[in-house]
């Protein structure tokens, strides 16, 4: 897997480390962002039918990403990316 930034190709183990865990596994996150100038939030579940699991795995991931963030001194910024669910929507209910 590769990233692409400024126009080079960034491969794992360049300046950058691919990490996959667990969002709602909140010390999993410690451990990953630890000694991390940046973290990249990429990723969120988007099933074909979005169920309340979806939003609670996506809001209380991205909390579990940002707790641990803010605990390390090295970490500067946290970049979240969104998805095409928040500009296309879904016609609810949402609580």
């Amino acid at each position: 897997m590769a990233i692409e930034y400024e126009g080079q190709q960034l491969q794992q183990g360049d300046r950058l480390e691919l990490v996959e865990a667990d969002l709602l596994k909140e010390g999993d996150w410690e451990s990953v962002v630890s000694g991390c100038d940046y973290v990249l939030h990429l990723a969120s579940p988007f099933p074909i039918v979005s169920d309340a699991s979806c939003i609670d795995i996506a809001v209380n991931g991205t909390l579990n990403v940002l707790r641990a963030a803010s605990k390390q001194p090295s970490v500067k910024k946290v970049v979240l990316t969104s998805s095409c669910a928040a500009v296309n929507g879904s016609s609810g209910p949402y609580d």
